[in-house]
């Protein structure tokens, strides 16, 4: 019945319409409002006024929960003790897998000073790759600065 109705509705062109409906989902909040007015000003001061830019950062920020178990046991196993350095490579790996999120995670792997050697360098190397030159070479100036 409801392939007969999408059916219909895609031959009077109405498609644009009916893909919005069988892919998206709708959630409504009820938030204080000093939060809310907080929130819409962070996501014009980091994306502008346009539309969708509040759907797209509040989505960022459910991905971003979402992921953070995840993340959190990542660096547990690699500061643990009882991993191999082959498994704490590994999850290094996987750690930098989810980008830009994970370079403060990575940071706190790399000055850890109960951390191998091999992981430190692992876990730096993975911050660079992150990052990209142009932003190491600004970081070390600005630390050099110091």
């Amino acid at each position: 019945m409801y392939i007969k109705w999408v059916y219909k509705l895609l031959q009077k062109n109405l498609y644009t319409h009916i893909l919005i409906l069988i892919i998206m989902g709708r959630i409504n909040l009820i938030v204080p409002d000093d939060f809310e007015q907080k929130f819409r000003e962070e996501v014009f001061k980091r994306k502008g006024m346009k539309r969708g830019n509040l759907t797209e950062a509040i989505i960022e920020a459910m991905d971003l929960w979402m992921k953070q178990p995840y993340i959190e046991g990542l660096k547990r196993m690699v500061l643990s003790e009882d991993t191999l350095p082959s498994e704490k490579e590994k999850a290094i790996d996987a750690l930098a897998e989810f980008g830009e999120i994970s370079i403060g995670y990575l940071i706190e792997i790399a000055t850890n000073e109960n951390v191998l050697p091999s992981v430190k360098e692992r876990a730096i190397q993975k911050i660079k790759e992150l990052l990209g030159k142009e932003k190491i070479d600004y970081l070390q100036k600005m630390l050099i600065e110091r």
